[in-house]
């Protein structure tokens, strides 16, 4: 890749009083400005890619707070360093810390031919071409005419769309108005409250018609024993028993 750089100079006085200097120069080149092209490649070379890899990638103490600091020039602190209570030798654990990123993983999600386009076999297409009826077959069949006789026979059929669609909105009308909605809320309360109401009332009836026959009903006896004529005239008739 390529890039090229123009170096020129141009005064504020040129820009504003350079106007009239220039139309009355006929030449190109008192008008174009003087400029060098330099050729800069922006590839980079293969040594600073690698050392750009291990820049993004390297090793790190990360919990170095559990070691001793060792200092280079003092060995025998560092060789204690290394070694535990036991006198065990002991690694400084170093952690991987990597700055790179992961490539992005692509998915293709692709739906097969078969949504899109439909495919039939010989036995379909067979049988399509049996049941529908061919643009030359309509026009011969337009040129017989009418049957002789169909008129006055009483096999004809003559259906009107618009009345049987009115038959069947009249249907479904019929249907929506028979058919039980859910009555609502204050509605199912007040037949509720209602059931009630004439429970309570029966209740009331029962108990006045108990009271009235209690009041106008007596029983028999020496009490209530009711002298009537009929019984006196029954003593004195003269006729044996």
């Amino acid at each position: 890749m390529t890039e090229f750089k123009v170096n020129c100079s141009v005064s504020r006085k040129d820009l504003y009083e350079g106007e009239v200097k220039l139309e009355r120069k006929t030449g190109l080149r008192d008008i174009v400005p003087e400029f060098e092209l330099i050729e800069v490649s922006s590839a980079q070379s293969p040594v600073e890619v690698s050392t750009q890899l291990e820049q993004d990638e390297f090793e790190f103490p990360l919990f170095s707070f559990a070691h001793a600091e060792v200092q280079e020039s003092n060995e025998d602190e560092a060789n204690k360093a290394n070694y535990d209570e036991s006198g065990n030798k002991t690694e400084l654990q170093l952690t991987k810390i990597t700055l790179r990123e992961s490539p992005c993983e692509t998915f293709k999600q692709e739906r097969p031919q078969s949504y899109y386009f439909a495919r039939y076999s010989k036995e379909e297409l067979t049988t399509f071409e049996e049941s529908a009826i061919d643009y030359d077959t309509i026009f011969k069949d337009a040129k017989i005419g009418p049957i002789v006789g169909w008129e006055r026979s009483s096999r004809k059929t003559v259906v009107d769309i618009t009345q049987c669609n009115e038959e069947i909105e009249r249907a479904i009308l019929r249907e929506e108005r028979q058919r039980r909605a859910r009555p609502s809320k204050r509605q199912r309360l007040g037949k509720r409250l209602g059931a009630e109401r004439e429970r309570e009332r029966e209740a009331k009836d029962k108990q006045i018609k108990k009271l009235l026959k209690k009041k106008f009903h007596k029983r028999g006896g020496k009490k209530n024993k009711k002298s009537t004529t009929s019984s006196k005239m029954a003593r004195i008739s003269p006729f044996p028993k």
